[in-house]
């Protein structure tokens, strides 16, 4: 399957990374997501055993741990460091951790109706990236070999072999420890015709609207 065009870009899979163009520009990793047959269709039978029991409370947290699992730990917040001061007042410094909100009406909707998993499922299967964020912006002169440094490095850590420096370092090691598959990730380029680095400018902006959880700028 040849690269899917897309408004102002491209997105390439991981088996379609050497088709990344050498060219200037700035890039986007994001992660699909994929939840197996086989896990959908456990997790309704788990849940219908429940309701079958008049289990309610195992019935969400059923939900819940589906959810948790196969959706929300792949896009929880780094902790913030966070620092409480004030005139005469103690201080206080430490990290903030980000507790993912999950909806309980959507929780009590799909205990009430476990199908709704499916359509969950399929919707999952296709939004990125137009229903997505980005988990990571960068910037490179040369596409290709940049795209394909990161691919390398993290190939390397999942092998459990430390290499590089800087940010694409911290980003490999930030996708092995989040275990991101990497058949599931896909990245978007948008080459730059330039003949300077303007595309420093757009990367920097980028970073800022969308603040990408595995990004460091």
């Amino acid at each position: 399957m040849p690269p899917i065009p897309e408004v102002g870009g491209t997105l390439y899979s991981w088996s379609e990374l050497a088709k990344v163009p050498a060219q200037p520009g700035i890039y986007a990793w994001y992660y699909s997501i994929d939840i197996t047959d086989r896990d959908v269709r456990s997790t309704i039978s788990e849940v219908e055993e429940h309701i079958a029991r008049d289990d309610l409370d195992a019935a969400k947290a059923t939900i819940t741990e589906f959810l948790d699992r196969f959706v929300f730990r792949y896009f929880t917040e780094a902790p913030f460091k966070a620092t409480l001061l004030g005139p005469l007042k103690p201080r206080y410094e430490g990290e903030v951790s980000h507790q993912p909100t999950l909806s309980e009406s959507l929780v009590e909707r799909i205990v009430e109706e476990p199908i709704r998993i499916r359509t969950l499922q399929g919707v999952l299967r296709t939004v990125v990236p137009l229903f997505s964020s980005p988990i990571y912006i960068g910037m490179a002169r040369n596409l290709h070999s940049r795209v394909r440094g990161h691919a390398r490095l993290i190939q390397k850590y999942r092998d459990g072999i430390n290499a590089g420096s800087g940010r694409d370092k911290e980003f490999a090691q930030r996708v092995v420890e989040r275990e991101l598959s990497p058949s599931r990730l896909r990245v978007a380029v948008r080459p730059i015709d330039v003949s300077d680095d303007e595309y420093v400018d757009a990367e920097n902006v980028l970073n800022r609207i969308n603040y990408p959880i595995l990004g460091k700028n």
